[in-house]
């Protein structure tokens, strides 16, 4: 690891979701700078992300990174050799007030991959990125992804903040959050720690070295040591960790990536705060990552992820996972989930990500006062039957609660929830009967 002099100190805060080491969680909405990467709504599905980061006289210029599954790509076999071919294009431009274009650019890509098996991977991707200098302001990204020779392609937005050209004496470019080769003792150059961006910000089990890597510019020391704080808040922003590095800093302008304590959270949503101050002169950026339900601690937890399953699946289907001895556990768990994969041909399995993903969302986003989101009456009718065709809410009365009406249409079910306690504590009223 290089280590580089002038000193300074790194402090890491990690802040959690109300869900201690049991069920997964998804993103709420986007909450300002740290919103997730955005996503295509339509096939080919694919991911944009962005960061900050410091240009000439540290002015601000925005990183647009654009990643695509393969078994997004339209590939052909290779008419030279046993290999399959994807051609596609991708078109970025950057838009002020009212559809004004100020800035874009296209490329035209070529994949290649070794066998048809990797042309189905959701694991394997195609990544790339280019950089733009624009002037301050806030700007909408619109990328357009195109396979060569098909008429329709899809489209991903996202909203773009450029900062005036900075004039403090400290600056912090944007958190690029990832994997590292190794474990991290302590700060690294980026190069050193063989960092590798993750475009998803999406960790689950086998759990990699997580970290963080950005760019400090000191354009006049502000007098005493610098200092890094690295905080990681979630749902509910309790504090998880709490750690101390030192690092150094050879010239005005100095990469660094550090660990994130990640060994120990729950699955989740977080957001990654790096706020950088020496002498009183403080500068902030936030990331957003997941710690996905893939996270599971059979030892702790197992009761806890048998409930979940029968909540997705029914009483019948888990039957076989209940009273299994402690060592059988992790590998029941799998196998379990392994029988159900409707395309065992393929790396992914289809119905263990559905589950993971209706387990996130739950316990994010119908967290209640003291109750992890999947424990609730809307998180369990959401882990069953995934999202509503149509939510009706009702606000309260002078003498009635604020209700919720959940529609599944195509299944001929209505859900009613009640906010009896004001405080969004929401219960299901009808059916009465439920099997929940």
């Amino acid at each position: 690891m290089i280590m580089i002099p002038r000193s300074f100190w790194i402090t890491i805060s990690v802040l959690g979701p109300a869900l201690a080491c049991a069920a997964g969680d998804i993103p709420p909405p986007p909450r300002g700078d740290a919103d997730l990467p955005s996503r295509s709504v339509e096939p080919p599905i694919f991911y944009v992300d962005t960061t900050s980061f410091l240009g000439d006289s540290a002015a601000s210029g925005v990183r647009a990174t654009i990643s695509v599954p393969y078994s997004q790509l339209n590939f052909s076999k290779s008419s030279e050799g046993g290999a399959y071919e994807a051609n596609f294009d991708l078109v970025v431009i950057f838009y002020a007030g009212k559809r004004r274009q100020v800035a874009g650019d296209i490329w035209r890509h070529h994949v290649t991959a070794d066998s048809y098996r990797d042309t189905s991977s959701q694991r394997k991707t195609f990544t790339t990125a280019k950089e733009f200098l624009l002037p301050p302001g806030e700007y909408t990204l619109e990328v357009r992804m195109s396979s060569v020779g098909v008429e329709h392609g899809s489209t991903a937005v996202r909203r773009v903040q450029v900062s005036k050209p900075v004039t403090r004496a400290v600056v912090l470019s944007a958190i690029e959050i990832g994997t590292c080769a190794d474990s991290l003792a302590g700060p690294s150059d980026p190069e050193a720690a063989v960092f590798t961006a993750s475009i998803t910000r999406r960790f689950g089990d086998p759990l990699p070295w997580v970290c963080a890597r950005g760019e400090v510019f000191v354009r006049q020391s502000a007098g005493g040591p610098l200092r890094l704080h690295l905080r990681v808040l979630g749902a509910r922003d309790q504090v998880e960790a709490d750690e101390t590095f030192p690092l150094t800093v050879a010239s005005a302008r100095s990469s660094f990536a550090v660990p994130v304590p990640v060994r120990e959270l729950g699955p989740g949503t977080y957001k990654l705060e790096l706020v950088a101050e020496q002498g009183g002169e403080r500068t902030s950026e936030v990331r957003s990552f997941e710690i996905d339900a893939s996270r599971i601690n059979i030892e702790r937890n197992y009761d806890d992820y048998v409930e979940l399953a029968r909540y997705f699946l029914g009483d019948e289907e888990v039957a076989t996972l209940r009273n299994v001895p402690a060592a059988e556990r992790r590998e029941r768990w799998s196998a379990f989930w392994k029988e159900l994969d409707p395309d065992p041909d393929t790396p992914e399995n289809e119905k263990l990500d559905e589950f993971l993903s209706r387990v996130r969302i739950a316990a994010d986003r119908y967290a209640a006062r003291g109750e992890a989101g999947w424990r609730t009456d809307r998180g369990k009718v959401y882990i069953r039957y995934g999202e509503p065709d149509d939510i009706e809410q009702v606000p309260q009365g002078f003498n009635s609660p604020a209700y919720e009406i959940w529609r599944y249409v195509s299944l001929n079910l209505t859900f009613v929830f009640a906010d009896s306690s004001g405080f969004g504590d929401y219960v299901l009223v009808q059916p009465s009967n439920s099997s929940f």
